[in-house]
């Protein structure tokens, strides 16, 4: 989890990331995707998610960040799925 979310946290940043294709880039294949978000739904149960990947996910989930409600990880990887979905990546 650490390594994949820091990796797509410092592509992010770089600016490396392109809107329309976010989901290639980062996971290279749907299955890979929703493994992570398998896993990320439930992170907050045991640790807190950093900041840095708190604002990267909400440049991928289109302003996470602002939406009151997209607090939780299982929140935000249902954003994060809805707007894979609308943009045509999934």
């Amino acid at each position: 989890m650490h390594e994949i979310a820091d990796s797509f946290t410092q592509a992010i940043e770089a600016g490396v990331v392109a809107e329309a294709t976010w989901l290639r880039q980062i996971f290279g294949t749907k299955r890979r995707f929703d493994d992570f978000l398998a896993e990320f739904e439930c992170y907050d149960d045991s640790w807190r998610v950093p900041d840095r990947w708190h604002v990267a996910l909400s440049v991928l989930g289109k302003s996470v960040l602002q939406d009151e409600n997209l607090v939780r990880c299982s929140d935000i990887a249902a954003r994060l799925r809805t707007v894979a979905s609308e943009s045509g990546q999934l």
